[in-house]
């Protein structure tokens, strides 16, 4: 395996967008709520992809649960 075949462990709030398919702004609001994890480095913001995976399976269960 190379280092290019590994998933990134965190991705910038522009790339969390298109992974979500979802705008920056939505993203913005969502770590503002603590509905997606994310951590600062110098001046960037990076969103977990275990906290993109989280916040997937909180909004199928919610759908679900309707």
């Amino acid at each position: 395996m190379h280092a290019t075949d590994l998933e990134p462990l965190s991705v910038t709030v522009p790339e969390a967008a298109r992974l979500l398919s979802m705008g920056q702004t939505t993203i913005w609001r969502l770590i503002a709520a603590n509905e997606l994890e994310s951590y600062r480095i110098g001046s960037s913001r990076r969103v977990t992809m275990e906290g993109i995976r989280a916040f997937q399976r909180r909004q199928i269960e919610r759908e679900q649960g309707e």
